[in-house]
């Protein structure tokens, strides 16, 4: 924002890095409970979680604290071209309860989904590039 090079659109977000599994992409569910909490004690407003898992409770209670404490949680619809409204992926599922639960989908260079892209009318909130984007 001094009008020198190249910047971004957010000059004044706040970002609180975390990582909650380890570099090939393995953890544990307390592991990412553990990193959303440690978000939301932090003052986070919003939580970027692009993972994809079966049901877990101890998932479902770290989306929940989310929620209970006004807290967005943006999640990835998941990879495996599932419709969310017949097969449930969490943490996208959640947000058949938890209203703070925002689903991303992807789209191509067509404007159409991905052909891995989860989806569904009643679960996906919007779509963002990602498939074959240059």
């Amino acid at each position: 924002n001094n009008d020198v090079g190249v910047s971004g659109v957010c000059w004044k977000a706040s970002i609180i890095p975390v990582k909650a599994l380890d570099a090939s992409g393995n953890g544990s569910y307390e592991d990412v409970a553990d990193a959303i909490d440690y978000a939301i004690k932090r003052g986070a407003n919003i939580i970027n979680l692009s993972v994809e898992s079966p049901y877990n409770y101890i998932f479902e209670q770290a989306i929940k604290e989310a929620y209970e404490n006004n807290v967005i949680v943006v999640c990835a619809a998941g990879n495996a071209h599932y419709n969310l409204n017949i097969t449930k992926s969490y943490p996208a599922s959640f947000r058949e309860k938890y209203f703070n639960v925002i689903n991303v989908g992807s789209f191509n260079v067509q404007n159409e989904y991905s052909s891995f892209s989860n989806y569904g009318s009643l679960t996906l909130d919007l779509a963002a590039p990602g498939g074959n984007i240059y």
